[in-house]
């Protein structure tokens, strides 16, 4: 698996296990393109709701975070999904 795709399963992981994903914490594990992979998730997924906002951290200190708004109806459609195949 190329180090690309394998970015971008942990940036998916991150947002349907956490609801959310955060630049710095991206930047921490040296994936430096975040605002790309989340177009292309949003491309592939069109039923993802994902927003994205400025935060303070503290007075001097910022991040910039994807939120997956819908996160509840996409884990909903993958428990119907898991059972029509009887996983």
């Amino acid at each position: 698996m190329s180090k690309f795709i394998s970015q971008r399963c942990w940036i998916i992981n991150r947002l349907i296990n956490v609801g959310q994903i955060s630049r710095n914490e991206c930047l921490q594990k040296h994936i430096t393109r975040l605002g790309a992979h989340i177009h292309a998730i949003k491309a592939l997924n069109p039923t993802w709701k994902i927003e994205a906002k400025y935060i303070n951290k503290s007075s001097n200190s910022q991040d910039y975070i994807y939120k997956l708004i819908n996160r509840d109806e996409i884990l909903e459609n993958i428990d119907k999904n898991l059972q029509k195949i009887g996983a």
